[in-house]
Parts: structure tokens; C-alpha cells; sequence
């Protein structure tokens, strides 16, 4: 693949190769050359790291294999596929997790709705030019939901919202929320990122 071809796959697979090399110790490919180590980063079998470190579950194998995996479409997609990964092994060491109550977003002229899962989550324009693809992708005809709009997050079990500074500002139950300042959400409330309207639901 040429640098040219190179997108957001690319820097999970190098972020996959910072990980390996967190947990083992060294890298998974090592060679007397700089042109060594690239042939072998393409040709050679990914090192199993549960064989170098066998205290890991055996999910981390199937991760690193997809994490680094020599084809770009075998790879992980996006960030959040990355992200998604090492929480579901986080899982396996802690075990089940008790059960929480049901976040989601319901958009109201649609009532399309999205289930909010994981401690971030990016609401916003989908922009493929730019390699801009938000979490929760919004069709805005009036254009005024910005790119990287505002931000969900969860921090031990309590939904915030975050406005990034957006140029249509996001408000909460008519409220506008100042740029990066997180505001706990609760059942029934309602947001408007520029002039789309959400309801937010937990139960």
C-alpha cells in the first residue's frame, strides 16, 4: 500500500504495533535493517502475544490479529471498532458486568434512534473527505449540526453532554451549554444540536 493509499487504518494498525510492544516488551517484528523489518511487517505471520505473555486471555490474540492484520479491509474500520475491542476483553478479565439502565437518543422529526454504548460517544455531520466519521451520524438538511458537534460521555454510569465549540452551539432543555463544559443528562431531557431536535431516554 502507498502513502497515498495510507487512511484512518493505517494509524490503528500502528497503534496495534504500540500495543503489542506495551505488552511484550519489544515489537513484533525486529530485523538488522529498516527495509528488514518492513518486508517483515508484510509477509511475515502476526507473533501470537498470549504465547509471549500468557497471562492474557485468548480474546487478545484474535485482537491483535485483526488489529495488525496485513490487509487494510481486515483491519479495524475506525476508532471506535479499536475502542470496542479491548472493552469487550476488558470484560472478559472483569466479568459480567451488572446491568445499567438504557441510554439512547431519539431524534424527533425522524424518530431515529441511537443506543448510546461505551464512556464516549462524538455526535455530529459525517464528512468522508475529511475522514470525519462521528459515532452518531445525523442526516441535517439544514446544515447546521457541525461535523464533530458535541460529545455523549459516561462517567460511571451518569450520561454527560459536552458541546465542542460548535458554531450552532448545542442546547439542553433550551439551555445553551457553554464549549466544553459536561452537563449531566437525565430521562426526558431535551437537546438541540443547531436545529435538530433529541429527546434523551434512560431506562
Amino acid at each position: 500500500m502507498s502513502s497515498h493509499s495510507a487512511d484512518i487504518r493505517s494509524d490503528l494498525y500502528s497503534l496495534g504495533i504500540v500495543l503489542f510492544e506495551a505488552l511484550a516488551g519489544y515489537p513484533p517484528y525486529s530485523g538488522g535493517t529498516v527495509v528488514d523489518i518492513i518486508m517483515k511487517h508484510q509477509s511475515e505471520d502476526i507473533p501470537s502475544i498470549c504465547r509471549i505473555y500468557p497471562g492474557l486471555p485468548y480474546e487478545f490474540d484474535a485482537f491483535m490479529q485483526k488489529a495488525m492484520a496485513k490487509q487494510p479491509d481486515d483491519r479495524f474500520q475506525t476508532p471506535r471498532e479499536f475502542i470496542l475491542g479491548l472493552e469487550h476483553i476488558q470484560q472478559r478479565i472483569r466479568g459480567p458486568m451488572p446491568a445499567l439502565p438504557q441510554a439512547r437518543l431519539v431524534i424527533i422529526s425522524t424518530g431515529g434512534t441511537f443506543i448510546l454504548t461505551g464512556a464516549k460517544l462524538i455526535i455530529g455531520r459525517e464528512d468522508p473527505k475529511r475522514e470525519i466519521h462521528p459515532d452518531i451520524q445525523i442526516n441535517d438538511s439544514t446544515m447546521t449540526l457541525g461535523r464533530v458537534h458535541a460529545h455523549f460521555l459516561n462517567e460511571n454510569g451518569t450520561w454527560m453532554i459536552e458541546d465542542q465549540n460548535s458554531r450552532n452551539k448545542t442546547r439542553l432543555n433550551g439551555k445553551i451549554l457553554h464549549p466544553y463544559e459536561s452537563m449531566p443528562l437525565k430521562d426526558g431531557d431535551v437537546l438541540h444540536f443547531g436545529r435538530v431536535e433529541a429527546r434523551f431516554e434512560l431506562n
